[in-house]
């Protein structure tokens, strides 16, 4: 496992990680910047539109750093050794250069991150099976009259897929489970105790998840958290395009109803029938049922300058100053390591003693470096072992430890790749 991550895709992995740090939060101010701005000239859809592309954006730009990083770095010229008296080279050793604390936090960087994704992963993948049990699990009998209802909205909204309607007691909320062959899993007090014209209301809401493919959003939204888990920025829009989305299909239920007051009656409704504990929650559709009423109620209310975006402007503009002068300052502290074109000599400590190598190298990376020397001194290089390596017309040394030891010959001369 080490040695698995002191590759170079590490350093590479761990950098892009590091600057996904300013990234993400550009990415997020502009977003609220441009929510600002718009105010309530803009609708539902477009939000949402605004934050999909923020979050899509989010996650190319760690895609682009990694590609930017390993096209960037470029191995220096191999210098020419002057020493008259140096033997025949006949082996190579390529040697690991950690300039500073930020290469040798890589692969913890790489590990916890590593880490995270995957419990996230693991609990994306558990959301979805438990999402698969329910819609296979055993339901209450549903009148014929609903589905009729509900094939009828699907011809009235142009949904271009067959949906089946299942009650059940296990969800307090209707909810669409499925892309490909979706289903409406209602819960059986709703389709009991409520008015049809509410059920109906109700009915074209989950339809607009179902036109619009918003299940499937919701799986590469829930990818690209996992992936970004890290970044508070990510969170913030995803929550964003959560409830743009519950936004945008209730004006589309608005619309399919035809009655705006109905259907604000149906989600007090709904939100009076819910248990105690889940009030404050957020409904199986990912939308506060009170805030959604409220927007209802008074559209242009709704879409007022908040303090809270100004606020969160304000302290994403002063993240991303701290952030990117970290990922500078730490990228420049290791410059003089890329700058450096002659790698000549090294000095490695054996037990108690310091033996010098004297050999000719190159750097091969931004922070690695391969070097040939004698095959008499072989012998005194081991791998793991710590070493300082010097650089031809520049006083200062860098160090670092052998990552591997590579003896190779091919006529009469070492090359190490």
């Amino acid at each position: 496992m080490i040695t698995l991550l002191n590759q170079p895709w590490t350093e590479r992995l761990g950098w892009t990680l590091l600057h996904f740090l300013w990234q993400g939060v550009l990415v997020a101010a502009l977003y609220a910047l441009a929510r600002a701005l718009a105010g309530g000239r803009i609708s539902a859809r477009g939000r949402y539109g605004m934050a999909c592309a923020s979050l899509l954006a989010m996650t190319v730009a760690p895609a682009l750093t990694y590609w930017w990083l390993g096209n960037s770095g470029q191995a220096a010229p191999i210098g020419e050794l002057t020493d008259s008296g140096a033997r025949q080279i006949a082996s190579g050793v390529a040697y690991s250069v950690v300039s500073d604390p930020w290469q040798q936090a890589m692969p913890w960087i790489v590990m916890a991150w590593f880490a995270g994704a995957t419990a996230c992963s693991f609990r994306l993948l558990m959301g979805f099976i438990s999402a698969a049990a329910l819609r296979h699990s055993r339901h209450a009998p549903v009148l014929t009259e609903w589905q009729q209802t509900l094939d009828r909205l699907i011809v009235r909204m142009h949904v271009s897929r067959s949906v089946r309607l299942l009650a059940t007691d296990r969800v307090h909320s209707p909810s669409v489970i499925g892309w490909l062959r979706p289903v409406i899993l209602a819960p059986v007090g709703v389709l009991c105790g409520l008015a049809p014209e509410h059920v109906e209301a109700l009915l074209a809401h989950e339809l607009a998840h179902v036109r619009r493919h918003d299940y499937l959003v919701k799986v590469l939204q829930g990818i690209a958290e996992s992936l970004l888990f890290y970044h508070p920025a990510v969170w913030w829009i995803s929550n964003q395009i959560r409830a743009e989305r519950e936004h945008c299909c209730d004006d589309l239920a608005v619309a399919a109803s035809g009655d705006v007051l109905v259907y604000a009656r149906a989600l007090a409704e709904l939100e009076s029938m819910r248990p105690a504990h889940f009030k404050a929650a957020l409904s199986a559709n990912d939308g506060s049922l009170l805030r959604r009423i409220q927007r209802l109620a008074d559209p242009v209310a709704a879409h007022r300058p908040a303090g809270w975006g100004v606020a969160w402007l304000s302290g994403a503009l002063l993240l991303l100053g701290i952030a990117g002068v970290a990922v500078t300052g730490a990228q420049e502290q290791s410059q003089p390591v890329v700058n450096l074109d002659s790698v000549w000599t090294d000095t490695v400590k054996q037990g108690d003693m310091k033996l010098e190598v004297r050999g000719l190298g190159r750097l091969t990376s931004d922070h690695t470096a391969a070097i040939k020397i004698p095959e008499t001194q072989m012998e005194d290089v081991r791998q793991g072992e710590p070493a300082m390596i010097g650089f031809r017309h520049r006083k200062e040394t860098v160090g670092g430890k052998v990552a591997r030891v590579h003896p190779e010959v091919a006529n009469g001369q070492g090359l190490r790749t």
